[in-house]
């Protein structure tokens, strides 16, 4: 793996499916509460799928434009907000847990990004981030996971450009007028990038400087994915500053080094 994350930029990892069942499961229960459902605890079964899977995958045909619920906009908004707050206590230690991967790649002092993404792409919805890198604005030592609470692929999911690829995506961003360039920019990565198909359980690990889009879902399911930023205590931390984060771990050597 370690081969593939130097050689691309990203890789695929399977995570721990214990760990990550009792995440998504917190997040069906917090997102019933704040809809005002009640669900059974544990979930039941129904013809071998988890009632949270359904709920995440067919939630727009139960809280969307489909039964006219109108759950879009401010609405959808207040329950992504609603969400992040609840997650923001757990969600990184969880994943750090649930992914021995990520230590692996930033090293045993880790810090980790305040309040947690949460996104939820209904089909046909178009408000979603632009073609972008997270670094420069960003560390350029960060270390992104990408989780989805369900199955995604195709348009549901995430495009991805790797190492060489993104270095041709800025070359064509800086030709021409910023317009002509960004459109480029765009059309290559959504051409030649590669959408990620990642079944729950597993995740995208992902160098920060990457180019990645995000099409327009236009599958019959929602998408549900988190992503959140862990890296290196001591590594620079980009235009956005150390108050962007916060400790997650420390290594025995460093906490005595540092007096704590």
């Amino acid at each position: 793996m370690a081969d593939t994350f130097s050689k691309l930029g990203y890789e695929i990892v399977k995570g721990d499916m214990s760990v990550l069942l009792g995440l998504r499961e917190h997040v069906y229960h917090d997102a019933s509460a704040s809809l005002g459902l009640k669900v059974e605890s544990p979930t039941p079964t129904y013809a071998g799928r988890l009632q949270s899977e359904d709920f995440f995958d067919f939630f727009h045909h139960h809280w969307g434009r489909v039964l006219r619920r109108d759950l879009a906009g401010p609405e959808l908004n207040r329950l992504r907000l609603d969400l992040q707050g609840s997650l923001a206590k757990y969600v990184g230690s969880t994943l750090f847990n649930a992914f021995p991967r990520i230590g692996e790649l930033v090293g045993p002092d880790v810090v980790q990004q305040k309040g947690c993404n949460l996104v939820i792409a209904q089909p046909g919805d178009s408000e979603h981030a632009p073609t972008h890198r997270d670094a420069p604005l960003n560390s350029r030592f960060e270390l992104i996971c990408w989780l989805p609470l369900v199955h995604c692929y195709g348009t549901k999911s995430m495009t991805i450009l790797d190492l060489e690829q993104t270095k041709e995506a800025l070359a064509l961003l800086q030709q021409g007028t910023i317009k002509d360039g960004y459109l480029a920019y765009h059309q290559y990565a959504h051409e030649v990038g590669t959408a990620l198909n990642i079944p729950f359980g597993s995740a995208c690990l992902f160098w920060a400087g990457l180019v990645h889009t995000v099409p327009t879902n236009q599958t019959q399911e929602t998408r549900w994915s988190l992503n959140h930023r862990f890296k290196n205590y001591w590594a620079p931390y980009g235009e956005k500053g150390s108050g962007y984060f916060e400790l997650l771990k420390l290594s025995p050597l460093t906490e005595v080094g540092i007096g704590r």
